[in-house]
């Protein structure tokens, strides 16, 4: 009987315990080499895209000496559904919205706005545009050798000989060290290429030229009181608006304090300041209606039919301000002031 015992136990339980665990360990490996199959498999997928990228060849020197610039920001932008960007130092900034493949994939040539720097030799070249038959503008710029705009050109004709542009060395604006006695007061100066065409009735400017261009030349620096700035390089032979401005928290918007335009016929550095002809200052003192005092008031006075000259002043804790730089004859003042919301409502 211990032998007829021992005989089921070791052929009921034992072993049918054994086969199902081996059964299951066969069963996990082999779902594990389908899963390594398949993985290794590579899923049916479309034909690679064979169409070529748009590229469009250049070289940039210097007219000076026709050596080759290395280093030089290079952009190029759809000339009506790109922009370019020039700022201050030779920077560059280009951009645009870029044609979609499913709403969310980028085209392979569907870049509107490209942008690449030029090699040791001067050489770059700009991929994943779209169509090269449309027309685009350039820009190339370095903080040595000036700035350079190209516009209307069609990669397709330049598909054989790299298109070469020359860079001169470019204008400067001398700013001078703005001083004041108000330590909060922070100044800061732009300088913009001046296309505006027209003026609306209450004064502003209608940039009509400038937004068929696609193309803005616009730098923004801070002024430091003890030294003066210079703004650039800028292209030359282009007039160009340039605007002092003082700002603080407290006044909440900038304060024209200076603007004039200037033309940039050569590569200089043109001093910008008051027009030296004969010139007078008006003082005076700003109010409610209750004869309180108002700061930070801005006066200014535009000369001109394109305003260009606009001399400006802040008031002070007092109410009161200089406007220096005034030509003699009747002028109107115009007064704003921005307040600064400090609670709801």
């Amino acid at each position: 009987m211990n032998s007829h015992r021992t005989h089921r136990a070791g052929s009921s339980g034992p072993v049918t315990r054994s086969g199902a665990v081996c059964d299951g360990k066969l069963r996990q490996a082999a779902v594990w080499a389908a899963v390594l199959v398949s993985a290794a498999t590579p899923a049916l997928a479309d034909p690679p895209d064979t169409t070529p990228t748009n590229e469009l060849a250049g070289v940039v020197v210097s007219k000076t000496d026709g050596k080759p610039v290395a280093g030089a920001e290079v952009a190029m932008a759809h000339s009506e559904r790109g922009w370019i960007y020039v700022e201050n130092g030779g920077r560059i900034t280009a951009w645009g919205d870029d044609e979609k493949v499913l709403l969310f994939f980028s085209k392979k040539n569907g870049k509107t706005a490209v942008t690449t720097k030029t090699d040791a030799e001067g050489r770059f070249v700009l991929r994943s545009f779209t169509s090269p038959e449309q027309e685009y503008n350039l820009a190339v710029a370095h903080p040595e050798h000036g700035v350079a705009i190209v516009e209307g050109v069609v990669p397709a004709e330049h598909a054989v000989e790299p298109l070469r542009i020359g860079l001169e060395a470019g204008a400067f604006v001398s700013l001078p060290p703005m001083k004041s006695a108000n330590r909060e007061i922070r100044h800061m100066a732009t300088v913009r290429e001046a296309t505006e065409t027209a003026f609306s009735a209450d004064g502003s400017p209608i940039f009509g030229e400038m937004d068929r261009r696609n193309i803005w030349i616009n730098a923004y620096v801070d002024l430091k009181s003890e030294d003066s700035t210079l703004v650039g390089p800028l292209p030359t032979g282009r007039s160009y608006r340039v605007s002092l401005q003082g700002w603080s928290r407290r006044v909440g918007a900038p304060a024209t304090l200076l603007e004039r335009v200037v033309r940039l016929e050569r590569p200089e550095a043109v001093r910008f300041d008051a027009p030296a002809a004969e010139t007078a200052a008006l003082v005076g003192r700003v109010t409610d209606a209750d004869g309180k005092p108002l700061r930070d008031v801005n006066l200014t006075v535009a000369i001109g039919p394109r305003r260009e000259l606009v001399v400006g002043a802040l008031t002070d804790e007092k109410g009161e301000y200089t406007l220096a730089g005034v030509p003699p004859g009747a002028q109107t003042i115009e007064l704003s002031r921005y307040a600064v919301r400090t609670g709801p409502g």
